[in-house]
């Protein structure tokens, strides 16, 4: 696999390229830069992290990287749909281990896809990095309008 400390900017390239429609390349500083920013809403913001170790929340050898990449969206995105908010927009970090192959991460992009094109949500940006162990981190913000009383969300009390 390409060395991301080394050609980050094309592996980014290749990412978005993957993520076709699911990529948020519309929004006022697109995926590639070092924050993404989008426009102003009314209501309230709503966000969620989740972080995906491999072999503490998935085994390589017991779950295809493509379903890796749809638990890592789908986690966080049931997260704001509970609080009764509707996600938008997801910030991807991954960690490369030493073993993921470049067929691998295609994979985990191809199912982080799918799953951001179901709920109608768009990956923002991110940060790609080496490392001992593969990891991903997904945070989604999403909103939810306020009702007359000024309440947003649905909490668990």
């Amino acid at each position: 696999m390409p060395d991301p400390a080394g050609n980050e900017f094309a592996l980014i390239e290749r990412i978005l390229t993957r993520l076709g429609d699911a990529a948020a390349l519309d929004i006022l500083i697109a995926p590639g830069d070092d924050a993404a920013a989008w426009g102003p809403f009314t209501g309230a913001v709503v966000a969620s992290v989740d972080a995906f170790t491999e072999g503490v929340h998935w085994r390589a050898d017991t779950m295809s990287y493509e379903d890796v990449g749809w638990r890592t969206a789908a986690c966080s995105l049931s997260d704001i749909a509970a609080m009764g908010a509707h996600a938008d927009t997801l910030l991807l970090a991954a960690i490369l281990g030493p073993a993921l192959t470049l067929g691998e991460l295609d994979a985990f992009v191809d199912g982080l896809a799918a799953a951001c094109r179901e709920h109608g949500v768009r990956v923002a940006g991110g940060d790609i990095v080496r490392g001992a162990h593969t990891a991903f981190t997904a945070t989604v913000l999403g909103t939810a309008r306020l009702d007359r009383a000024g309440r947003a969300l649905v909490l668990r009390r």
